[in-house]
């Protein structure tokens, strides 16, 4: 398998091990352990307890919250597509972070065509699950840290679903970084993620906008979980988990409100420095596209 990597240096994003060789000689540890600063390190742990090896738990026809997060995906992704000032015929897309490669998949579905998606992830497994679901994209094995250069000159890098499994602060900005950094003058950056980090990684709100400082923010948007669920579901759904027999599965008041006001997704499509700008967008709660009733 193909991979991006590099060698270690000290920016604070690598490990400071300036040789592999002489770090496990002296340590006793494997090299992938010594090339991995924490934060990659962290991912990988917790994703070889949470899906090991090609596991696959994550799908809509097994999760209500992934049917929704795709929907809200699928959603943001095409108006993130219509604002890019890059025609859909010549962009290069590298979407960091693909997992088992649904995510990239969504681009073939807006009209892409295989040989304009690359995608990255730092598991192996993963990799291998999405080179059999989608077997024309480009996949490659990444270590975390390197520059995201997959020689291709990607025009659009998006991180989907990424942020929110970083448990540090230094590293979730590490990974932002490496984006802007591989960006060409004028190149977007797609993100959509939890507007809380995953509860293995926290539960701190992300703040994306943070991340990427030096670049113009083109789309914004925040999504609620009921977002794009005809409202009749919606109610069905309250009702069955406020009449949950066993009261350690039935939600706390606090926790029920927290899921109804506060957002559960945020999106942010912006553009590195370097290009003529674009007029601002962002669109309001209610300009939502809302599912009819049944």
């Amino acid at each position: 398998m193909e991979r991006i990597e590099a060698a270690a240096d000290t920016d604070g994003c690598r490990p400071a091990v300036t040789s592999l060789d002489d770090g496990r000689r002296q340590t006793g540890e494997p090299m992938d352990a010594l090339r991995q600063p924490d934060h990659v390190a962290q991912v990988v742990a917790d994703y070889a307890q949470r899906e090991p090896g090609e596991s696959d738990r994550w799908t809509p026809l097994n999760s209500a919250l992934e049917l929704r997060l795709r929907l809200c995906l699928l959603y943001s992704l095409r108006q993130a597509l219509t604002r890019v000032r890059i025609a859909p015929q010549t962009l290069r897309v590298l979407d960091v972070g693909c997992g088992t490669g649904r995510s990239s998949r969504l681009f073939i579905d807006l009209g892409l065509r295989p040989e304009q998606v690359t995608a990255v992830d730092l598991r192996p497994g993963a990799l291998a699950l999405a080179k059999k679901l989608n077997p024309a994209i480009r996949y490659l094995l990444y270590d975390g840290y390197s520059a995201l250069d997959d020689g291709s000159s990607s025009r659009l890098i998006s991180t989907i679903a990424v942020f929110s499994s970083i448990r540090s602060r230094a590293g979730r900005q590490c990974l932002a970084d490496r984006v802007v950094e591989a960006l060409p003058p004028g190149g977007y950056v797609f993100y959509f993620d939890l507007f809380r980090a995953n509860d293995f990684a926290g539960r701190d709100w992300l703040r994306p906008r943070r991340l990427f400082p030096s670049c113009a923010v083109v789309w914004h948007r925040w999504f609620w979980s009921v977002d794009f669920i005809p409202r009749r579901e919606r109610a069905r759904m309250a009702w069955d988990a406020l009449q949950r027999r066993d009261t350690m599965q039935r939600p706390s008041v606090r926790s029920y409100l927290a899921r109804r006001l506060l957002p559960a997704y945020e999106v942010l499509c912006c553009r590195a420095p370097g290009a003529p700008a674009t007029p601002r967008v962002r669109e309001s709660r209610a300009s939502s596209p809302q599912a009819s009733p049944l």
